[in-house]
């Protein structure tokens, strides 16, 4: 069977609840609502993920990094979903058969282009000489 995965932000700060001053009991029912939440959708919660977030911050731009959790989610596949659907074979084109009979002949009113080969080519190295670099004296 096969499964299509969804990650979500894990909450970093306990949301406010009435009543409840423990933060990390706040944090607990800030997480047992946001699974609930998948799995009213079809997500089945699988696990929690860490890594490291690397940017550059502040004046001097200096590199922090930090670390981000995020919470990994799956369901399997529904085979009828258009978007996920088998669209069988790759297509296959007809039986070759050679080129049709009338490829050298144009269609009448279109002007066959003229070759690339029917001008002359230069002869002298300076036709092809690379331009100078910009900015150089």
């Amino acid at each position: 069977m096969q499964h299509e995965y969804k990650m979500e932000p894990a909450p970093r700060q306990p949301g406010r609840i009435r009543g409840v001053r423990c933060p990390n009991t706040r944090l607990a029912i800030g997480l047992t609502e946001q699974l609930n939440n998948a799995a009213q959708e079809g997500w089945e919660y699988v696990r929690t993920d860490t890594f490291p977030i690397e940017y550059r911050s502040g004046l001097f731009r200096t590199k922090v990094v930090e670390v981000a959790s995020f919470l990994v989610f799956r369901r399997p596949i529904a085979y009828d979903d258009p978007i996920h659907h088998d669209f069988g074979p790759p297509m296959v084109g007809p039986e070759d058969n050679g080129p049709p009979a009338d490829l050298g002949r144009p269609e009448p009113g279109v002007r066959p282009m003229p070759s690339i080969t029917s001008r002359p080519l230069p002869d002298d190295e300076t036709a092809f000489r690379p331009a100078p670099p910009v900015g150089r004296s």
